[in-house]
């Protein structure tokens, strides 16, 4: 079987919205920062808000990834803390928010 192809070169994956990016980002930097019950609050609200605004947006989950990833490579770049274990459970809430489970 020959995986589908669906995207092409010329087009650059879509945005999440300005307001939810902000959003996220910040609730990624509080997580990394002080992971703590207000900062799990603030994320699962901003990475529900980020499911949402993917599905409104008719993003494919792949976009919704690679917005997620700049967002959390730049908070990850202003910390010279490692947080491979948190990257995980930040990319696997923020896929159930999209499949909203």
């Amino acid at each position: 079987m020959v995986a589908q192809h669906t995207k092409t070169p010329d087009e650059p994956p879509r945005p999440l919205s300005a307001a939810v990016a902000e959003e996220l980002e910040q609730a990624v930097r509080a997580f990394l920062s002080q992971p703590s019950g207000d900062a799990d609050e603030a994320l699962r609200r901003a990475i529900a808000s980020a499911g949402r605004d993917a599905r409104e947006r008719q993003l494919r989950p792949e976009e919704l990834l690679l917005a997620f990833k700049s967002i959390e490579e730049r908070v990850r770049a202003a910390s010279s803390k490692g947080h491979a274990s948190a990257r995980t459970r930040l990319i696997q809430a923020l896929l159930e928010a999209y499949y909203d489970r």
